[in-house]
């Protein structure tokens, strides 16, 4: 009998699975499904395969190792041009992570009907998540997926849709994501024909759905009566990277804001706690397959200004023209800017992409640790949560303590 190969058994079971739900999105024959695991993980079951191999194809987990061990992977892949700027229209730059720019070249594209949607992640009323990609035909909609969403979405329900979806759509995704739908491209020409632009957003790692759960608990709110989250508010912010986190609960009321820069925050984040596994694997931080990649301007020169300044990476020229022509309009206001600061304003997110496994292993057991923060019994999970807390609090004034005798 021939050895059944899919993504169970090359990708998931090897700690290598990013979530993204791309494999079962154009899986036809195969009962491939994704679905949380105890750990809040999109991870793949099948209940029957017919080894076609196109959910092995379509992996953009595997795909990237491949192209790590040929050494072909470049940090910002074949860039056109790089701008640093942001929106000027309406309350774009307020409403995006950082400057909005987004949101408004998806705008652009829809009003110049050169898209029939935009493919982004917006809220979700299913019980078990957050947010899902929606497909986003109007301004409206478009507006209501601003800003990040630092929680693990799967693409095989908007994929299925799309397939009886009219028209061409721009989709947004993380740089696993546009790495698999670059395949789905080659493979799975239904859907792939479909895409137009691919929308790449800079990732250093993602979260599992329990890192929204612990962020939730901190500010003091039962899980159970928030409504959703936002990752990203700029609420009385004085620099760029003094966002918050908050919580709506379904009365309609806010929750205590939680501050970025508090030390449990950030190290709950840069710590790597509650990371995908499959992030220390990974080595593209730019999104290079993407038509454009979009980040955050962490340089000195933009840390003073609030509202946030957006870094974009074109390699499409027609993009880059009508770009351009949004700079002419008054849209937007950017300026060009140099490939070595592009590299520079992500240089930590870099120097832990670049960093072998070996290297990792603090970041690693940090990871590990927690997924303890996981359990059914509210009382373990209220007891694992207090120890998690107290971990993490240490560690940062471990770290402190360090880097002061350093």
């Amino acid at each position: 009998m021939k050895k059944i190969k899919n993504v169970i058994t090359e990708c998931a079971k090897k700690g290598l699975c990013s979530g993204c739900g791309i494999c079962a999105g154009v899986a036809e024959k195969c009962d491939l499904k994704i679905e949380f695991n105890k750990y809040g993980e999109f991870f793949p079951t099948v209940s029957k395969c017919d080894n076609c191999g196109l959910c092995l194809f379509v992996c953009p987990s595997l795909h990237v190792q491949v192209r790590k061990e040929s050494n072909i992977l470049s940090l910002l892949g074949k860039d056109i041009e790089c701008f640093a700027g942001y929106s000027k229209v309406d309350n774009e730059r307020a409403k995006g992570s950082s400057g909005g720019l987004t949101t408004r070249v998806l705008k652009m594209l829809l009003e110049k009907k050169i898209i029939t949607g935009a493919i982004a992640i917006g809220k979700c009323n299913n019980e078990d998540r957050m947010f899902d990609p929606i497909i986003a035909k109007t301004n409206q909609e478009i507006d209501s997926c601003a800003g990040s969403k630092y929680y693990p979405v799967e693409f095989s329900s908007v994929l299925k849709r799309l397939k009886q979806e009219d028209g061409e759509y721009a989709i947004v995704g993380l740089p696993c994501v546009i790495n698999g739908l670059r395949l789905v491209q080659q493979k799975y020409p239904v859907v792939g024909i479909k895409i137009k632009y691919l929308f790449g957003l800079v990732c250093g790692h993602n979260k599992n759905k329990n890192y929204t759960s612990f962020l939730i608990k901190t500010t003091g709110v039962n899980e159970k009566d928030a409504e959703t989250v936002f990752f990203r508010c700029k609420t009385n912010t004085k620099k760029a990277m003094n966002y918050g986190f908050k919580v709506i609960l379904k009365n309609g009321k806010e929750g205590r804001q939680l501050n970025f820069q508090d030390s449990l925050v950030k190290n709950a984040w840069c710590g790597r706690y509650f990371s995908l596994n499959a992030c220390f694997h990974c080595r593209d931080l730019f999104a290079e397959q993407a038509d454009v990649s979009f980040m955050d301007a962490w340089l000195k020169s933009y840390m003073d200004k609030p509202l946030g300044t957006s870094i974009i990476v074109v390699r499409n020229e027609e993009l880059k023209k009508m770009i351009q022509e949004e700079n002419n309009k008054g849209n937007v206001e950017i300026d060009t800017i140099i490939k070595n600061d592009v590299i520079m304003s992500q240089k930590g997110a870099l120097d832990f992409k670049q960093s072998e496994i070996s290297k990792k292993c603090e970041l690693l057991f940090n990871q590990r640790l927690s997924n303890l923060y996981y359990h059914d019994k509210a009382y373990l999970k209220s007891l694992r949560f207090f120890f998690l807390k107290s971990y993490i609090s240490l560690h940062w004034f471990i770290m402190k303590i360090k880097a002061i005798l350093n």
